[in-house]
């Protein structure tokens, strides 16, 4: 059978050894095989292996060599040979005579009879299937896996999702960085009978890189791996038309996720899990639209056959409350974005909230327009024009929506204030929203809405300007850049794009009062140079103190407040924990698996 552990410690005691060497073997027990009072009823395989080495030194030892005592041949091997093994033969078949075939095999009955199969494929297949955890605690956790390959991960979908063949029922869900699943099992109460946790290994779903025209990002990758990412494509090198490329397309995307919730959680919280989940005021959705964006949805309908991908555009993928494109036995894959032109092409985030940290969006958009010269000139001689637009909008509707209405009314129009006035007026139509509307504030989220169209339009402005002074300066000619007035100046940018501050706190104390107390009446504790108790002397030299140099201070810290070394990383939110540091490659996990029976 096939018994790696146990064929490797036979290995031990299977070649030929003198009588001294067979002393010195040690048995499982710990004990020396040749100084065991009890060697001749031990049954442990050791033994037998020593008692046949035992045997065939016996049958060789006839006072030296076979062959007349003097330890060598001189031509008669044969003879030699055919002796020896003829008493080896013998002594075998007399101790197998004494113990039936079941008593040899003995040894064999510690190994699960996965290990003895003969067929060695069924006993590898035992071997590589995905690790399995059952929680029977009172939390009742279910059963998890952790899959070491994207086929074993669609295998445990396939079997385990709604229409899947097992009979356990209750679906399956993937957790990754149980941001979302942590929530509604601890708060909600849910129970999910089988989760899966896919292993770093499956690299199509963790891994990010860039090619000619598209960023891939895997569905398992964290967001603050997601937003590094950004920032080094954002600073990568290269030719200048490329490198503006990915700077315009990875800067949008990592200036949301500066903002999308805290460290802690986008170090573990993955960009599928955030689409699946489909929240309608999802910051990084909207985002992904406009973007054009594309998922690359894999799954395996059949145990033998292929991994099956099919392509679904973000702006499709949510049709309704928390309802995404996507069957049960799918897996996002990756994330598919394509990278905007070098010139002529912008893309800005916008986020509205009750504060900036860690709350959740009241609206959130994102935006991308393409312009170019306009072919004709009309009576305002030449202009630009608008060759395509994408407005996507979270916070406007039970799930995240595109402004299709409003896109349609903008293409083909020229790029000036008047074409966003319009687009204003058709967009507050598109998103006419009761006053009972869930979330509250409709005409407040509609202005929102509104507000961010025409900050759209400055900004694009504003970079408009820049491209064409940058190529008006090596000869070439656009149309005009239209002209923004000052009092709309202040709309451009946008504490989204702005590079987050550090958090400052203050603490105020009371100043120690400087007064005869207690201690002075009852006790007698008076300075000698002072009517003043000695609480209050030190009070006052700690105040008078403050203003000294800082040399002086050190000497009079008495009464003076003293910052604690991790005060101001704790108070700002700065403090770098285990979990806000990112594993790095090849990171090695270790775990206690602890035995539910003493001695097990």
């Amino acid at each position: 059978g096939y018994r790696p552990i146990w064929d490797a410690a036979r290995s031990l005691v299977s070649c030929h050894h003198s009588e001294d060497d067979l002393e010195e073997i040690r048995g499982p027990c710990g004990v020396k095989c040749g100084e065991c009072p009890e060697r001749e009823s031990c049954e442990m395989d050791c033994n037998l292996e020593s008692k046949k080495q035992m045997a065939s030194v016996a049958a060789n030892d006839n006072g030296g060599g076979c062959c007349g005592g003097s330890g060598t041949n001189s031509g008669n091997e044969k003879c030699c040979s055919s002796s020896s093994m003829d008493k080896i033969q013998q002594y075998q078949k007399i101790i197998e005579s004494k113990h039936s075939e079941k008593w040899w095999d003995q040894p064999n009955d510690m190994f699960p009879d996965e290990l003895l199969r003969d067929d060695e494929k069924s006993v590898h297949d035992e071997l590589s299937t995905p690790l399995k955890v059952m929680d029977t605690s009172i939390h009742n956790g279910g059963t998890w896996y952790t899959p070491n390959t994207l086929e074993e991960l669609l295998d445990l979908f396939r079997e385990f999702s709604s229409g899947g063949s097992s009979s356990s029922g209750g679906g399956i869900k993937m957790v990754v960085g149980n941001t979302e699943v942590g929530i509604e099992t601890k708060f909600k109460h849910a129970s999910y009978p089988t989760m899966v946790h896919p292993s770093k290994d499956i690299h199509t779903l963790h891994d990010m890189f860039s090619t000619e025209d598209c960023y891939h990002v895997g569905g398992c990758a964290a967001l603050g791996d997601l937003q590094e990412f950004c920032r080094s494509e954002m600073t990568s090198d290269g030719e200048e038309a490329n490198r503006r490329r990915h700077e315009r397309t990875a800067k949008p995307i990592h200036d949301m996720l500066r903002w999308f919730a805290s460290t802690q959680i986008r170090n573990v919280a993955c960009l599928g899990g955030n689409l699946v989940t489909a929240s309608p005021i999802s910051d990084m959705n909207p985002m992904l639209c406009s973007l054009g964006a594309t998922l690359v949805l894999a799954s395996r309908p059949k145990s033998d056959g292929g991994v099956v991908r099919r392509n679904v555009k973000v702006s499709d993928f949510f049709i309704g409350y928390r309802t995404v494109e996507k069957e049960d036995m799918e897996v996002i894959e990756r994330v598919d974005i394509p990278l905007l032109q070098d010139r002529f092409e912008y893309c800005i985030p916008f986020k509205q909230a009750r504060r900036r940290e860690d709350d959740i969006s009241i609206v959130t958009s994102g935006m991308r327009i393409k312009l170019r010269p306009a072919t004709t000139i009309d009576n305002g001689g030449r202009h630009w024009e608008i060759e395509d637009v994408a407005i996507a909008f979270g916070g406007m509707a039970p799930k995240t929506v595109m402004a299709r209405r409003t896109m349609d009314d903008l293409i083909g129009k020229p790029f000036d204030s008047n074409s966003f006035e319009d687009a204003r007026k058709v967009l507050q139509d598109e998103f006419q929203m009761p006053d009972d509307v869930p979330g509250g504030q409709a005409q407040y989220r509609l202005t929102l809405a509104c507000s961010f169209l025409h900050r759209f339009y400055l900004n694009c402005v504003e970079e408009l300007t820049k491209d064409v002074a940058a190529d008006e300066k090596e000869g070439v000619s656009y149309p005009p850049v239209p002209l923004i007035e000052n009092d709309e100046e202040c709309g451009v940018g946008g504490f989204v794009g702005v590079k987050k501050p550090s958090i400052t706190g203050l603490q105020t104390y009371p100043e120690p009062k400087v007064a005869t107390g207690l201690e002075v009446e009852h006790l007698g504790m008076k300075d000698e140079r002072s009517e003043l108790p000695l609480a209050a002397v030190a009070a006052a030299a700690a105040k008078s103190s403050s203003s000294d140099k800082p040399m002086k201070q050190k000497n009079n810290s008495v009464g003076q407040p003293a910052t604690h070394a991790s005060g101001p990383l704790h108070c700002t939110g700065e403090a770098i924990y285990i979990d806000d540091i990112p594993a790095p490659a090849n990171l090695l996990h270790g775990s206690l698996i602890l035995a539910s029976k003493c001695h097990a």
